[in-house]
């Protein structure tokens, strides 16, 4: 018998359990043999040898194996827990964690956390198992980022629809994300790096800030619209009056847009309201018309907390709001601005007759003007230019 043939007879024996002694008897060779054969081997030497030392050690290791974790691979190939198992993997895959996907295949979480941690050292069968368990976990990583994106792309959507964030968050999957994507979006403002860009998307989203004041003058990009028209009696672009209503009235699109109100200033802030553009052509005929038909009920003066702008530089202004409110207002006043906390400088309030004065000092990214607006709207405090 060659050599090769004794080699695998001893190899055949081992793999089957045998004893080196027993395997060297049934091929009728010393047991120093085996011994030669696979420290040759081990040191490179002869090409048989070499063959003989790699298929000894991977029979013995597979044998140690065995022996030590013998009762682990037992109930690992029990046929209940290989249909567990794979019921473990679906719920991972599907984005559960390991405790809770553990809990619905009724599998013992620290069976899962030992199959797993044997597979990590290269333990067969383990590690079949920890290759199943990791590919499942990339991918339910990876369909959940494709579901933030998806919930974001839908966000930034609905704002380049005139939308606000907050009424977008509501929208996007019925609401259900509304407080993560509100969370989001701050984050972002913030600079953390995993939402910085959603926020600068959103922002970019957002329609050019409309200027509330009621004597602001068209747009620029609508001053050429009307040159050479006539102009009407109102000075005010769309608007004019029949009887005792104001008419605001233009076609977008083919779409007639149209408001009326008897009150004009109320005119004026349902436009607004509503993402329309409201702007003046004549501020003379314009004052005529806004100063002369305000009802007189609303004629009576009436103490009010006005904001001006003041613009610092090329992204930032700063609002100043100041005026009388009521005692009680003063909590309404700082929960409505509890978004641009951070952004304040300077608030103090102070008891005048009754009333509290107040004086609100802010230093915003011009980035934040719509939001800001909409909250002074909200407050009922009236924007002024100089």
């Amino acid at each position: 018998m060659f050599t090769r043939e004794k080699m695998d007879v001893v190899l055949k024996a081992r793999m089957n359990g045998k004893s080196r002694e027993e395997c060297a008897k049934l091929a009728r060779i010393p047991l120093q043999k085996i011994t030669h054969w696979y420290n040759e081997g081990k040191q490179g030497i002869g090409k048989d040898n070499i063959y003989f030392y790699r298929a000894l050690t991977k029979i013995e290791d597979a044998i140690q194996i065995t022996t030590q974790y013998g009762e682990d691979i037992d109930i690992y190939n029990r046929h209940d827990n290989i249909i567990k198992r794979d019921k473990f993997l679906y719920f991972i895959k599907s984005g559960e964690k390991r405790k809770d996907a553990s809990r619905k295949a009724n599998v013992d979480l620290k069976l899962v956390t030992k199959w797993d941690s044997l597979g990590r050292k290269g333990i067969y069968p383990f590690s079949n198992f920890h290759k199943d368990y990791t590919d499942a976990r990339d991918y339910a990583v990876a369909a959940e980022q494709k579901q933030k994106e998806k919930i974001k792309r839908e966000t930034v959507n609905l704002i380049k629809k005139g939308l606000t964030l907050e009424q977008a968050a509501k929208k996007v999957n019925n609401g259900k994300n509304e407080k993560t994507i509100i969370n989001w979006y701050n984050m972002g403002r913030s600079g953390d790096k995993n939402h910085a860009e959603f926020y600068r998307q959103c922002e970019s989203a957002k329609r050019p800030p409309v200027n509330t004041n009621i004597f602001a003058p068209l747009p620029p990009e609508w001053v050429e619209y009307f040159d050479g028209l006539p102009m009407n009696k109102t000075g005010i672009a769309w608007v004019s009056k029949i009887g005792n209503k104001w008419i605001y009235q233009r076609q977008d699109k083919g779409k007639s847009i149209r408001f009326t109100n008897p009150n004009i200033r109320k005119l004026h802030k349902e436009v607004i309201n509503n993402n329309q553009i409201w702007g003046i052509r004549n501020q003379t005929l314009a004052k005529q018309a806004i100063n002369g038909y305000t009802p007189a009920s609303t004629s009576v003066k009436h103490e009010k907390v006005t904001v001006k702008y003041k613009r610092l530089n090329k992204n930032e202004f700063k609002a100043i709001a100041q005026g009388k409110i009521e005692h009680n207002e003063v909590s309404k006043v700082i929960n409505k601005l509890k978004f641009f906390e951070v952004d304040i400088e300077n608030m103090q309030t102070r008891k005048v007759k009754g009333k509290t004065q107040i004086l609100i000092e802010l230093r915003l990214n011009t980035s934040l003007l719509n939001k800001f607006e909409s909250i002074v709207k909200d407050l009922g405090w009236e924007i002024v230019n100089d």
